[in-house]
C-alpha cells in the first residue's frame, strides 16, 4: 500500500508532498496542474520508468522543472507491503538518474545507490513485473480500453506475456527446436559409421608399430656417432681459437711498435734541450698561482656583492626619500589651501560669526512662518468676504443674514465695502508673499555662508597637525641625505678595490699561462723517456712469437671437415625424427578415429533417447500451458463477473468475461438470453470503457496481489452521467473488497465524491 510521496523539482511540482490513504484516492485539478505527473512519479519511484517514458514520448530530462538550470529533481515514495515500510528515493541530475536508494523506517539502506539495483530489489520484494504493472494496474489517460484496440495476434501475445504464459510457449518452441537439432546431429553421426573399416584400421596399426621400432633403433646408433663428432669438433675449435689469439697478439704488437715510433718522433720535435727546470717545481708554482687567482676572484665577487647590496640599500633610500618629498609636497599644498581658507574666512566675517548666522537663520524662519500665517488668515477672510459678496449680489429686497428689508442703496454700499476690503486683503497677501520670497532668498544665502564657514573651520583645524608632519618629514629628509652621501663615498671605495683586483687577476693569469706551457713541455719530456722503455719491451715480445697464417689455415680446414660430417649425421637423425613422428601421428590418428567411432555408436543411441524425451516434454508443456491459461482466465472471469454486476448501471448486459481461443483473447458481454457477444463489436463506447475497467481491476487483483493498487487517469472517458454515478457508488462501497488502494486522476467533481482521500491541485 502506498503511504505518501514527496516531489522536488518534478515537472510542475517545485516542492510538493501528498499523503495517501487506503481505499480510493482522488487527485483532482485543472488541466496542466500536475495531476498525471504524480502517478508518473509513483511508477518512476518503483520501476525507474513509466508508460510515456518507456515509449519515449518523454525523456528523463523532461521530468525536471522547466526554466531551472543545474537543479536536482527527487522523487521520494513511501509504501508498506506486507507490514514493512520502504522509502524509495530516486534522484535526477542533468537529465539522468544519478542515484536511487531504498531505506526502511529506521533509515537503514536496503538497496542502492545504483538505479538497477533498486529496481531489482523492489521487483523481488514486491513480486511485481514492470510490464504487468504498466499494462494492467497503471492506466494512463485514454488507455483504459487498450486491449480492445490491439489486433488479435498482438492481443494474444500481450496477454500471454502479462499472465506469464509466454514462458511456456518459449519453452515449448525451444524444446521442438532442440529436438530437431539433436535429431539432425544423430543422423549426421550415424552417417559417419558406414565410412569406417575397423579391420583395416587394426592391420595398419600393427604395421606402423613395427616400422617405428626399426627407425628408433637406427636413430639410437646415429646418436653415438654424433657424440664422437661433437667431441672432435670441440677440440679443433679450441685449437683454432688459441692460434687465432696468438696471431692477433702478434699483429697488435707490430701495430703498437709503429705507433710508439711515431709518437717518439713527434715528442722529439716538441721538446727543447735547454729546459732544465723540474716538473714538480713548475706544478707547485702553478698550483700556488691558481690558488691566488681563486682567492682574488672570491675577493672580487665579495666586492661585487657588497656593491650590489649597497646599491639596493641606496635604491631603497631613494624610494623613501622620493616618497617623503612627495608627502611633503602634498602637505605644503594642503597648508596653502588652509591659508586660502583663512583669507576666505576673513571675507565671510561680514556676515557675522557662525553662531550669529545660526540665530539669524532661526529669526528668518520665524518671520517666514509669521508671514505665511498672516497670509493664510487674510486668505480666509477674503474667502468669507467673497462668499458674502456673492450672496449680496444675488439677494433681491431682503438681507441674507437678518431677513430685514434691504434697500438698493444700502446693498450697493455693502457690496462696495466688501470689494474694497477684498482688494486691501489681496494687496496685503501679495505683499506678504513677496516678503516671504525675499526672506527665503536671504535664508538660502545665509545657509550657504554657514555651510562654507563650517567647511573652512574643518580645514583650518588640521593646520597644527600638518605643520608637525612637515617638520618631521624635513628631519627625515635631512637624515636620508646624509646616508645617501655616505653610500656614494662607499661605492667609490668598493669600485677602486674591484679595479685593483681585476689588474691583479690579469697579471696572475699571464703568469699561469707561462707556467702551463712549461708544464706541458716537461710532461712531454717525461713521456718520451717512458715511450722509449715501452718500445724496447715490445721489440723483445715480437722476437719471442713463433706463429704463421699457414698453420692456422691447416687447423681451420680440419675443423670444417668435422662440421660437415656432424651436419650429415644430424641431418639423417633429424630426418628419422620426422619420419618417426609422422608414423606415430598416423598411429595416434588411427587409434583416435577408432575410439571416436566407438563413441559415435554410443552417442547415436544416447541422442535418440534425448529426442524421445524432448517430444514428451513438449507435450507436457503444452498441457501445463493450457491448464494454467484456463486457471488464470477462470480466476480473472470470476473477479470480472463480480465487478460487472456492481459497476454496470444498465440491464442490457448481465456479465463480462475473457474468452481464450487459440489465436486471441476476446472480451465478451452476456445478454439476458445467455448469449455471449464480443464487446468490440456490440458494446457502446461507454460500455467498452466499463468492460475494460472491469478487466483491468481483475488483472490487478490476480496478477499484482502484493501491491494490490490500481491507477486510473481520467477513467470516465465516454461514460454517461448514470454510469459515472454508479462508478462513484462502487468506488465508495464495493471496490475495497477487491483492491487495497485506487488512485484516480480527474477534473470531474462528481468523482471527488467517491474519494476516501481527496487531493486537490
Amino acid at each position: 500500500m502506498l503511504k505518501k510521496i514527496k516531489l522536488q523539482n518534478w515537472k510542475a511540482h517545485k516542492l510538493s508532498e501528498f499523503n495517501f490513504s487506503p481505499g480510493t484516492n482522488v487527485i483532482i485539478g485543472n488541466m496542466g496542474a500536475g495531476k498525471s505527473s504524480i502517478l508518473q512519479a509513483i511508477s518512476y519511484a518503483i520501476f525507474g520508468t513509466f508508460s510515456e517514458l518507456k515509449s519515449r514520448e518523454v525523456k528523463v530530462s523532461d521530468l525536471q522543472t522547466r526554466g531551472e538550470s543545474e537543479i536536482t529533481s527527487e522523487v521520494d515514495l513511501t509504501l508498506y507491503p506486507n507490514e514493512r515500510e520502504y522509502h524509495i528515493i530516486r534522484t535526477i541530475k542533468n537529465g539522468n538518474t544519478s542515484e536511487a536508494v531504498v531505506r526502511d523506517n529506521n533509515n537503514q539502506m536496503l538497496a542502492g545507490t545504483n538505479s538497477m539495483q533498486v529496481t531489482d530489489f523492489l521487483a523481488e520484494k514486491l513480486g511485481l513485473d514492470e510490464d504487468v504493472f504498466l499494462r494492467t494496474a497503471y492506466a494512463k489517460q485514454n488507455d483504459i480500453d487498450m486491449f480492445l484496440r490491439l489486433s488479435p495476434g498482438e492481443r494474444k501475445l500481450k496477454l500471454d506475456e502479462l499472465m506469464g504464459l509466454y514462458k511456456f510457449e518459449d519453452a515449448r518452441r525451444n524444446a521442438v527446436k532442440l529436438a530437431n537439432q539433436i535429431a539432425a546431429k544423430r543422423d549426421v553421426q550415424a552417417s559417419f559409421l558406414g565410412n569406417f573399416d575397423f579391420e583395416k584400421a587394426r592391420t595398419e596399426i600393427v604395421n606402423l608399430v613395427s616400422e617405428t621400432e626399426k627407425l628408433k633403433h637406427e636413430r639410437g646408433e646415429l646418436g653415438g656417432k654424433i657424440i664422437e663428432s661433437e667431441r672432435t669438433k670441440s677440440e679443433l675449435s679450441i685449437r683454432i681459437r688459441t692460434l687465432r689469439i696468438q696471431l692477433d697478439n702478434y699483429n697488435r704488437l707490430i701495430e703498437r711498435r709503429e705507433v710508439y715510433r711515431k709518437q717518439l718522433e713527434e715528442i722529439s720535435k716538441k721538446v727543447s734541450p735547454g729546459l732544465d727546470e723540474s716538473l714538480e717545481s713548475v706544478r707547485l708554482r702553478l698550483n700556488e698561482i691558481t690558488s691566488r687567482i681563486d682567492e682574488v676572484k672570491r675577493a672580487k665577487q665579495n666586492s661585487r656583492e657588497d656593491l650590489e647590496r649597497g646599491r639596493n640599500s641606496s635604491l631603497e633610500i631613494e624610494k623613501i626619500y622620493g616618497s617623503l618629498e612627495e608627502k611633503n609636497t602634498e602637505i605644503l599644498a594642503v597648508l596653502k589651501e588652509i591659508d586660502d581658507s583663512k583669507f576666505e574666512l576673513e571675507k565671510l566675517k561680514q556676515y557675522g560669526p557662525v553662531n550669529d548666522i545660526q540665530a539669524k537663520l532661526s529669526d528668518i524662519e520665524l518671520k517666514i512662518d509669521e508671514s505665511l500665517e498672516r497670509k493664510n488668515q487674510m486668505a480666509g477672510e477674503v474667502s468669507v468676504l467673497r462668499s458674502h459678496l456673492s450672496e449680496l449680489e444675488g439677494v433681491d429686497g431682503a438681507c441674507p443674514v437678518c431677513s430685514t428689508r434691504l434697500e438698493q442703496v444700502t446693498k450697493d454700499v455693502l457690496i462696495q465695502e466688501r470689494r474694497t476690503r477684498i482688494a486691501n486683503f489681496t494687496e496685503q497677501i501679495s505683499h506678504l508673499e513677496n516678503l516671504a520670497g525675499d526672506l527665503r532668498t536671504d535664508k538660502v544665502n545665509l545657509q550657504k555662508v554657514h555651510e562654507r564657514q563650517k567647511l573652512l573651520f574643518q580645514k583650518i583645524d588640521r593646520e597644527s597637525e600638518l605643520r608637525k608632519k612637515e617638520r618631521e618629514n624635513m628631519i627625515k629628509l635631512s637624515e636620508l641625505r646624509g646616508r645617501r652621501a655616505a653610500f656614494t663615498e662607499s661605492f667609490s671605495q668598493i669600485s677602486n678595490r674591484a679595479s685593483n683586483l681585476d689588474k691583479e687577476i690579469e697579471t696572475l693569469e699571464i703568469e699561469r699561462r707561462t707556467l702551463t706551457e712549461k708544464k706541458q713541455i716537461l710532461e712531454l719530456k717525461s713521456q718520451k723517456y717512458k715511450l722509449a722503455k715501452d718500445l724496447e719491451s715490445i721489440e723483445t715480445s715480437i722476437s719471442s712469437v713463433k706463429i704463421n697464417e699457414q698453420a692456422v689455415d691447416t687447423v681451420e680446414n680440419q675443423y670444417r671437415s668435422s662440421v660437415q660430417e656432424l651436419e650429415r649425421i644430424a641431418s639423417r637423425q633429424k630426418s628419422l625424427e620426422y619420419i618417426i613422428e609422422e608414423k606415430e601421428k598416423r598411429l595416434a590418428d588411427i587409434q583416435t578415429r577408432q575410439e571416436q567411432f566407438k563413441n559415435i555408436e554410443k552417442e547415436v543411441e544416447y541422442l535418440g533417447t534425448k529426442v524421445d524425451f524432448l517430444h514428451q516434454f513438449r507435450n507436457a508443456l503444452l498441457a501445463a500451458q493450457e491448464a494454467l491459461r484456463r486457471e488464470l482466465v477462470t480466476a480473472v472471469n470470476e473477479v470480472m463477473s463480480s465487478i460487472w454486476a456492481q459497476i454496470y448501471p444498465y440491464d442490457r448486459w448481465t456479465s463480462a468475461r475473457l474468452d481464450a481461443t487459440d489465436s486471441d483473447y476476446v472480451l465478451q458481454l452476456r445478454e439476458h438470453e445467455g448469449e455471449w457477444l464480443n464487446a468490440a463489436g456490440y458494446a457502446s463506447g461507454g460500455e467498452k470503457i466499463i468492460a475494460s475497467l472491469a478487466l483491468r481491476i481483475a488483472f490487478t487483483k490476480i496478477l499484482t496481489p502484493q501491491l494490490n493498487v490500481l491507477i486510473l487517469d481520467e477513467p470516465t472517458h465516454n461514460m454517461d452521467d448514470k454510469a459515472i454515478a454508479t462508478f462513484v457508488e462502487v468506488l465508495q462501497n464495493d471496490l475495497s473488497s477487491f483492491l487495497d488502494q485506487i488512485f484516480i486522476i480527474t477534473h470531474n467533481e462528481k468523482l471527488a465524491e467517491a474519494g476516501n482521500n481527496i487531493i486537490r491541485i
